[in-house]
């Protein structure tokens, strides 16, 4: 399969992290809670269900920032995702009953921040 030429203007970093951030909200509010339960074996408890519509809702200002403030948010939003990856680590490692869930959502923050600072370096 051959592939055709390179497009003329590549997707830049802050469009991608624009959509990967509200995709991950979108599927947060579609399945936020099936995808707890299946990491956790049990149903998310009433202010584990509230964290999940938090965090859904702050990919979603992210995204939409990436989207269309870009220039103004390229300290701000690695930050944000950076202090939340650090922030579930010590959730992962004080409290096994949300180890699965905070790894996850952990991995998802570090990889947007690392997104978001290579987006600062001007790519």
């Amino acid at each position: 399969m051959t592939r055709g030429p390179a497009p003329d203007h590549p997707v830049s970093t802050h469009v991608l992290l624009g959509a990967v951030s509200l995709t991950w909200s979108a599927v947060l509010v579609a399945g936020g809670t099936a995808m707890f339960s299946a990491l956790q074996d049990r149903r998310p408890e009433p202010v584990e269900s509230l964290a999940i519509g938090v965090l859904a809702a702050r990919h979603a200002v992210e995204g939409a920032v990436w989207l269309f403030a870009p220039a103004q948010v390229r300290r701000v939003c690695p930050a944000v995702d950076l202090t939340h990856a650090v922030s579930m680590v010590i959730l992962a490692a004080t409290t096994p009953r949300c180890r699965r869930a905070a790894v996850l959502s952990g991995a998802v923050a570090a990889t947007m921040a690392l997104l978001g600072v290579r987006s600062g370096r001007g790519s």
